[in-house]
């Protein structure tokens, strides 16, 4: 029987993750490419903020993963994409222990449109390293199952081999292909996420089996097995490291389009993000909050009125 316990946080490793929020940039066409230009370099400096925020910020775990194949068989279609109806099923404990990472991209792509909006390229700067992040966390196919480190099937480790070690060792990024074509997210973030899930979650098998054999070769995990590894596992890494970039390069050219293609900045400010209350206050989230407010201010007004006529 499986033993269901809740996949780690870290994924593909700072260099990995570095690489793909820098090289995002160049997917985009003109005039965005120029415009995010200066913001290449601090983006993948900062593409790791959110591992070193996992052990001082509460909720912050769940946020880089999703087990989905606890909910579902692949390709997943019966998983709610809405995060409140998926919490009214399964619960907010059992949905944070299986990972929430979909809908924190979701948050930091509507963090990045607002800090856009403003003109704030500093607060656009850290919510875009963020989403970069959750982009490449969801691309890696042992952060999308209960079997994230080989445990359920013998290949206990592999999680840090694969994403860490192996791509230390031989990943180079002249690797990635540059010619792949722009997805749109259509509108729905979420959706756009669960489909780059659905077709990421295959490479666990071949990554499973490469270790396997690896092991066979060198038990030891010394170069004879990471060699075996790499060999097994090259095109499923490059592949999905592109896709993550390019899956990235879409969002932030949605976000850029969506707050009106602001100029970028010609050197990029340091990263701060405003939190989401300053770019996105309760009282703008309903009509009722927003009456309330505005009541509430009325009624200070009169008072004020009445005191100031006697």
């Amino acid at each position: 029987m499986a033993l269901f316990v809740p996949s780690p946080a870290g994924a593909w490793g700072e260099r990995t993750h570095e690489i793909i929020n820098r090289r995002s940039i160049e997917f985009l066409p003109e005039p965005a490419r120029s415009e995010w230009a200066a913001m290449a370099l601090p983006l993948g400096a900062h593409a790791s903020d959110a591992d070193h925020r996992k052990s001082r910020v509460p909720g912050e775990r769940p946020r880089h993963f999703i087990d989905i194949d606890v909910y579902d068989e692949h390709p997943f279609d019966d998983v709610p994409r809405d995060l409140e109806e998926l919490v009214r099923k399964r619960g907010r404990e059992e949905v944070d222990q299986w990972g929430t990472v979909p809908w924190a991209i979701e948050e930091c792509w509507r963090m990045l449109v607002l800090s856009l909006e403003r003109g704030d390229w500093s607060s656009a700067g850290a919510w875009g390293a963020d989403l970069g992040h959750y982009v490449a966390d969801s691309h890696q196919p042992l952060h999308c199952t209960v079997n994230y480190d080989g445990q359920n099937t013998g290949n206990d480790g592999v999680h840090l081999r694969f994403e860490v070690h192996m791509m230390n060792r031989h990943f180079d990024e002249t690797l990635i292909d540059r010619t792949a074509p722009l997805p749109d997210p259509g509108g729905d973030v979420v959706e756009f996420c669960f489909g780059w899930i659905a077709a990421a979650y295959p490479g666990l098998h071949p990554i499973l089996r490469a270790d396997t054999e690896a092991r066979e070769a060198d038990s030891g995990h010394g170069d004879a097995y990471y060699q075996e590894m790499w060999s097994q596992t090259r095109d499923l890494a490059t592949s999905q490291v592109t896709a993550a970039a390019r899956d990235l390069a879409a969002l932030y050219l949605a976000a850029w389009e969506e707050a009106g293609s602001p100029p970028g900045p010609e050197i990029a400010p340091p990263f701060s993000a405003l939190p989401p209350e300053v770019l996105d206050p309760p009282q703008t989230r309903s009509g009722t909050a927003h009456r309330g407010a505005w009541l509430t201010a009325a009624a200070i007004l009169v008072s004020a009125l009445v005191l100031g006529s006697r």
